[in-house]
């Protein structure tokens, strides 16, 4: 949500929450610039996609991020509660 507000100049974002048996999916999607997520800059500049990848690992979860520039970018972190 953070990311969104601060960087991706969307005018809408979606939050979703989802349960279903045992396990729980929040999807955040924003209609911003969008990025690429292979440069470089991200791979060695700031903490932001490291830092979700770690925090979904500590609540035995999983994340996924899809951008593509203009398109926008939804954030997927899906958690297993058994």
């Amino acid at each position: 949500m953070n990311n969104a507000y601060k960087y991706s100049g969307a005018k809408n974002v979606n939050v979703e929450i989802f349960k279903t048996n045992y396990t729980l999916k929040l999807v955040v999607e924003d209609d911003g610039v969008g990025f690429n997520i292979n440069e470089d800059r991200l791979k060695t500049g700031g903490n932001g996609l490291k830092n979700m990848n770690t925090r979904a690992a500590e609540l035995n979860g999983n994340i996924s991020i899809h951008s593509q520039i203009g398109q926008g970018t939804t954030v997927s972190l899906t958690v297993n509660l058994k």
